[in-house]
């Protein structure tokens, strides 16, 4: 998810992402010629499960 309203020479935004371990981060940021760039980094817990699934075995080299 992604907000983002740009009212005059003052951005404020925000998006949410589901970390490896479950929990959703999510920054709310503004930005403006007076403060330059500040944002708040929060983590809530959620019930969304992140299934890890290793990668393939590239180590092998292909046979010609």
């Amino acid at each position: 998810m992604m907000n983002k309203k740009n009212g005059g020479q003052t951005i404020k935004g925000s998006y949410s992402v589901v970390d490896p371990d479950g929990y959703v981060r999510t920054v709310t940021y503004t930005a403006d010629p007076k403060n330059g760039f500040q944002a708040k980094v929060t983590r809530e817990p959620t019930d969304v499960k992140i299934k890890v699934v290793p990668s393939p075995n590239r180590s092998a080299s292909a046979s010609t």
